[in-house]
């Protein structure tokens, strides 16, 4: 075990975290609504998760559907904006897919 992987568990840096974890005020904490779900067959559970790339004149957007049980990735797109038309797009193409399969 290395040096850093060890500082990572002692008291202080768990403070640490804890502190950095909290929400700053009036910021609101929306509850994680899978808590105790059985994720037991592919389709059940979806999420979107969107990241971004560096460019050298600003940034593109990579958006992703991903299955919680395959661990697969159901659909992507890069874009250059991040409104709402872009990613609702993404989910709609992938739910007509399903639906036509």
């Amino acid at each position: 075990m290395t040096r850093k992987s060890r500082r990572k568990f002692t008291p202080a840096f768990k403070a640490q975290v804890a502190l950095e974890n909290k929400p700053a005020n009036g910021h609101r904490v929306y509850p994680y609504l899978l808590r105790g779900v059985q994720i037991e067959a592919p389709g059940h559970v979806w999420s979107t998760d969107i990241t971004y790339i560096a460019m050298g004149k600003g940034f593109l957007y990579l958006t992703a559907v991903m299955d919680w049980h395959s661990r697969y990735v159901l659909s992507w797109r890069i874009g250059n904006t991040l409104d709402t038309s872009f990613c609702r797009k993404l989910c709609m193409v992938r739910c007509c897919n399903i639906l036509h399969q």
